[in-house]
């Protein structure tokens, strides 16, 4: 399908959005949100230039979101904390949205020493104190696919981070996703191969503690051979955050983690990805993550109508449900 084929048909179907139904009265479903690193909310940077920075404009991103037509954002964590939760609160409760996730600042999987490490923790505490105060208490961690140490010794001395994550997480009621890395080429960047398969991320996070979970990434799911099984047999309680993404036709060892495509443009199996969802009742927000897909010639606000739009016709094909912006 040609890129005018592709966009009138996404149109069409974030049209359907708008139609009323008994799901969406009822106010069940998944929701859509914006993220600040999806390649397009980057005033001030070209368009498709990889990660752009986290914005210190939390509330733009909020607007952005709103006015294109999302259901919910993806804050980020330290400038949105710097405002205070009833600031963030009220900007939500003004433009009607609903939270996705926050970035953590705190990684048992960072490269730094114990040192480092426990100099982190020094600000866990607050950072799920915030979370919860804001009605998002989900928070994203990257598991990179490679480490310095040994694959038994890296899975212990971080498993000992974690565990010492848990107790401020308990107490203020947040989980974590754990976003394991797909493609060959991240797990051969350092000197070990780390965890990368999603059951043996699941079986991870069930060792750290209650609230560690997955964030389930389409990308990342599919190059590391996952299946639909995967997700129905980790379950609802173990899926803490959800991107949506989709990637080209290649030799494995050519995925780069920056060059994604829209939902629907490529050979992901959407399909069975969010019917498995639909299946294990997960009804929280789902985050497209198209890295790398837009260039310098199409505006902000372009790009996160076209991101919204084909993401709507996959959720719409898979046949699952959606809950419309506001609601």
């Amino acid at each position: 399908m040609d890129r005018r084929k592709f966009i009138k048909s996404a149109a069409i179907g974030a049209a359907a959005l708008s139609l009323p139904n008994a799901a969406q009265a009822a106010g069940k479903g998944m929701y859509i949100t914006m993220r600040t690193q999806n390649g397009f909310w980057s005033p001030g940077l070209p368009p498709g230039t990889g990660n752009p920075p986290v914005l210190s404009d939390w509330e733009g991103l909020c607007r952005s979101a709103a006015r294109n037509g999302y259901g919910g954002v993806d804050l980020p964590l330290v400038p949105s904390l710097q405002a205070g939760p009833e600031k963030v609160r009220a900007v939500l409760s003004e433009l009607k949205l609903k939270t996705g996730f926050l970035q953590g600042r705190v990684n048992p999987f960072g490269r730094g020493d114990e040192t480092a490490f426990q100099a982190s923790l020094k600000t866990w505490d607050d950072d799920c104190a915030f979370v919860s105060a804001i009605g998002c208490p989900r928070i994203m961690i990257v598991m990179r696919s490679s480490s310095d140490s040994p694959k038994d010794e890296w899975r212990k001395i971080t498993l000992d981070r974690a565990r010492a994550m848990s107790a401020a997480m308990e107490r203020h009621g947040v989980k974590i996703g754990v976003e394991f890395f797909g493609p060959q080429n991240a797990r051969s960047q350092s000197k070990y191969e780390f965890i990368y398969k999603m059951p043996e991320a699941l079986e991870y996070c069930k060792e750290a503690g209650p609230n560690w979970g997955l964030c389930l990434d389409a990308w990342h799911w599919y190059l590391a051979g996952g299946t639909a099984q995967d997700i129905i047999s980790a379950g609802n309680s173990r899926i803490n955050v959800v991107h949506v993404d989709d990637a080209k036709m290649q030799a494995p060892e050519e995925y780069r983690d920056n060059t994604r495509m829209l939902p629907g443009e490529g050979i992901i199996p959407l399909d069975s990805f969010f019917q498995a969802l639909d299946k294990i009742n997960y009804e929280g927000h789902v985050s497209p993550e198209p890295l790398g897909r837009f260039g310098a010639e199409i505006g902000a606000d372009e790009a996160a109508r076209l991101t919204l739009q084909t993401t709507v016709v996959a959720m719409k094909k898979a046949g699952v449900k959606i809950i419309p912006p506001g609601q």
